[in-house]
Formats: structure tokens, sequence, C-alpha cells
């Protein structure tokens, strides 16, 4: 897992978001308890620390008030199709982001609940090109410099209008972090 982190760290990235880390709640083949995914998770998130990159967590929304103090932020997905987003309160609590996406639905119908939560949502479609993305912020506006969490949608608009049009202290922090994850990850696998 550490060269995994190097990796991620020598190309350019300064956060990791550990997918997947609820193998105990899976049927596994290892017998995993919860307390050993405490461990494990706790492991990664010092682990990532000590390469000087934040940490996000994924999943394991049963563990989430054990694992908060060890985790900078939280990403999800479909939370609310799901009808688990509650679940993500205690690092909206503690003061940390929570950032996440829905493939299903209508940024209208979502926004509202996740604005009032202080959550930072996206719309987006499953092939995860950028066409169609709506997020969730105060104007329909996509280069207002500031959001605060009341209940509207920024217009569509691609990922390539973002980075072209909107100037960097104009791109919401949602923006850049969902950007970011996903230049990342897109940066491991290459």
């Amino acid at each position: 897992m550490l060269s995994r982190a190097k990796t991620a760290k020598s190309k350019g990235c300064d956060a990791i978001e550990w997918d997947d880390v609820d193998a105990y709640a899976n049927d596994n083949g290892l017998g995993l308890k919860a307390s050993d995914q405490i461990t494990f998770n706790k492991f990664l998130a010092d682990m990532t620390h000590s390469l000087a990159m934040s940490v996000g967590l994924k999943n394991d929304l049963d563990q989430v008030v054990q694992l908060q103090p060890y985790f900078d932020w939280a990403l999800n997905e479909e939370c609310v199709a799901n009808n688990e987003c509650n679940l993500l309160l205690p690092f909206i609590k503690a003061g940390k982001a929570v950032f996440g996406t829905e493939y299903q639905g209508s940024a209208a119908a979502f926004c509202p609940t996740q604005n009032a939560l202080n959550m930072s949502w996206l719309y987006s479609d499953l092939d995860l090109n950028g066409n169609g993305v709506v997020q969730c912020c105060k104007s329909k506006n996509p280069k207002n410099s500031t959001c605060e969490w009341v209940s509207e949608t920024c217009a569509p608009a691609t990922a390539k209008e973002f980075s072209e049009e909107a100037p960097s202290s104009a791109i919401t922090s949602a923006s850049i972090s969902m950007v970011l994850i996903l230049a990342c990850i897109l940066a491991f696998f290459a």
C-alpha cells in the first residue's frame, strides 16, 4: 500500500481516497471483523498522512463515527439514492468536507437536501466524461466565487468549460476536489 501511495505522490497527487475499505462487511473469505477494518483503515490514514497527503474516506459508512477523526474528508457516490447521507454527518459536524455525486435523478431534486447538509455535490452521468455535470451551489453562474449553501444548482457545464472559462479563484472547492480526485485516479492507473 505504501508503494501505491508513493506512486500517487510521485504523479503529483496531494490526496488519496482508498476505495472499498469495508471488506469486513462483505464476503471476503478472510473472516475479517469490524475491528480489523478499523485497524486497517487507521493504518491507511496514518500512512497517507506520513507522506504529507490528505486522505479521504469512501465506503465503510457503518464505521464513520470511529474513522472520522483519522480522515480529512469523505467522498460518496449516490448517498441520496441509497438514503445514507446522514451517515456522513460526523464529517460535517467536525468541520470536514463531504464530496459526492449522484448518477440518477435530478440535481434540482437532490441539491436542496445536499445544500442543507453542507455537502458539496454533483450530478454526473455514468460515463464520467465531464459532460452534463451539474453542481449544487448558490448561483446559476458557475463562475460565482462563493458557494453559499442555498437551494439552487449551477448551470450544466462541461469540465472543459469550467477549466477554460472560470478563473481559478472562481471554481468552488467541490469542483476542484472532484477534478483533482478524478485526475489522480486517472494518473494512478496510467
